[in-house]
C-alpha cells in the first residue's frame, strides 16, 4: 500500500477540489482551468506556448530555469529545435505583459527567473 502511494503522489494525482489552479506573482493571475492570464485584471492574448511558458514561470517563482529546462517542460522532450526559441517566446510574454515584463528577469548565461531573489 505505501508503494501504490508513494507511485500516486509522484504520479501528481491530486483530487480537482483541492488542486490550486489559480497562480499568481505580482500583478499576473494565470488560470490553468479557464485557460485565461491576465495583468493587473485585464486579459491577456497568449498562444498556447506563450501561456504555458507563463504558467511555468508562474510555478516557479524566483527558480532560476535553464534554457534547456523550460524546453523540457514546455516544449516536451520531443522537441528538437534551439534553445533559442525561447528568447523570442519570452520576448513576446514581456511585450503581452506591458509594464509588468521586468518580472521575467534574464539571468546572463544560465537562462530566465520570475521576479527577483530580493524580492
Amino acid at each position: 500500500m505505501a508503494r501504490i502511494r508513494a507511485i500516486l503522489r509522484r504520479a501528481a494525482f491530486i483530487d480537482p477540489a483541492v488542486r490550486n489552479q489559480q497562480l499568481a506573482f505580482g500583478p499576473i493571475t494565470v488560470d490553468l482551468d479557464m485557460h485565461t492570464a491576465r495583468v493587473n485584471g485585464e486579459a491577456m492574448d497568449l498562444t498556447r506556448r506563450e501561456f504555458e511558458l507563463l504558467a511555468y514561470f508562474l510555478q516557479n517563482p524566483r527558480r532560476v530555469l535553464s534554457r534547456e529546462k523550460i524546453l523540457q517542460q514546455v516544449w516536451g522532450l520531443e522537441y528538437l529545435g534551439e534553445s533559442r526559441t525561447i528568447d523570442a517566446h519570452v520576448r513576446r510574454v514581456r511585450s503581452k505583459l506591458g509594464e509588468a515584463a521586468p518580472l521575467i528577469e534574464t539571468v546572463v548565461g544560465v537562462g530566465y527567473r520570475m521576479g527577483s531573489v530580493d524580492g
